[in-house]
């Protein structure tokens, strides 16, 4: 059967074998002795699918033997998520149930994700506009959702005018059929309201109390003093309150205003709060000077102000109380 003693033999076929030993010497019986050798399974390997994108999943799948031990961590008829692209060898070793084992193998090819990116994540106003850009390195399409607020769905470089908060997703598609996705997060406001305070000085910052707000259709602002008077009243954007009640102007405080509006898109609203009216000008400047310490009085609005300075006045200093004063009279 061509086995040579101490060389190592590869029995053709399976089953129980018969193998008989001579000796050289006459002497010697021959010896007989029984091989029994266990049929090797026929071990097969698939992956379903064949070809994927980075990123999805396949299953690998052995046969023909009874249980199955994989490399890169694969579990046979189990999803598997490759972390690589490439053509990637997988091998499988199949062990038949009285533990025979056979090897084989079976290629996967895994296609780069492509690559996207999208922006300007913004904050945008009543009605504003966003702009939306998306860019990839590789060829292929792309798809903006949700499409109905977008102006081009499928331009890589488009606008929206979103009328709440908004996440824009672009999904782009590469010649492949891989695909790839990013976000575009814009925060809506209502810049609707009123400011906080004004200082009708006549110095032309602050004067006027308008109405704030871009994309209003129709307004209509009230004002109350502190007595529940209706001071002021307006339905225009463009005319706002100079802080005066029947030709008179008012003196310094808190003022309750209460704001109707109507949008461009049809929504109404009504928001109320309150707005401080300053009215700190310089009147009168006043400048002692005893022996020690120079005192200098403010009248504000007939309220006197007395600043005390250690230093005996001279025509050098004098334009620092001009600053001081300047800084702390005018609002």
């Amino acid at each position: 059967m061509g086995v040579t003693n101490g060389v190592p033999f590869f029995p053709a076929t399976d089953g129980v074998i018969i193998y008989t030993a001579t000796s050289v010497s006459p002497s010697d019986c021959p010896l007989t002795f029984e091989v029994t050798v266990l049929t090797q399974p026929t071990v097969t390997a698939t992956v379903d699918p064949t070809e994927i994108c980075f990123g999805e999943s396949v299953v690998f799948t052995g046969s023909g033997a009874a249980t199955y031990i994989w490399d890169h961590d694969v579990v046979d008829g189990e999803t598997y998520t490759p972390d690589e692209d490439g053509i990637i060898t997988y091998t499988v070793t199949g062990i038949s149930a009285d533990g025979c084992q056979l090897l084989t193998t079976v290629d996967l090819v895994v296609v780069p994700a492509p690559d996207i990116t999208a922006e300007l994540d913004t904050i945008i106003n009543t009605g504003g506009t966003v702009n939306l850009i998306a860019n990839s390195s590789f060829p292929g399409s792309y798809v903006w959702s949700p499409a109905f607020e977008v102006e081009c769905p499928t331009c890589p470089v488009t606008t929206a005018s979103p009328a709440n908060d908004e996440t824009f997703v672009v999904l782009f598609t590469d010649q492949n059929g891989c695909y790839a996705y990013d976000t575009v997060l814009v925060n809506y406001i209502e810049g609707i309201g009123v400011a906080s305070g004004f200082s009708p000085n006549g110095d032309g910052i602050n004067d006027i109390l308008f109405v704030q707000g871009y994309n209003l259709e129709a307004v209509h602002l009230q004002v109350y003093n502190k007595y529940g008077e209706r001071v002021f009243e307006a339905s225009n954007q463009g005319v706002g309150w100079d802080g005066a009640y029947l030709n008179r102007d008012e003196n310094p405080g808190v003022f309750t205003w209460v704001l109707d509006y109507n949008l461009v898109d049809g929504r109404i609203g009504r928001i109320s709060g309150n707005t401080t009216l300053f009215r700190y000008f310089l009147h009168k400047f006043y400048f002692l000077q005893t022996a020690n310490q120079s005192t200098a009085f403010l009248l504000l609005n007939g309220w006197g102000v007395r600043f005390l300075t250690k230093a005996t006045y001279n025509k050098g200093n004098f334009p620092v109380f001009q600053t001081f004063i300047k800084n702390f009279a005018y609002i």
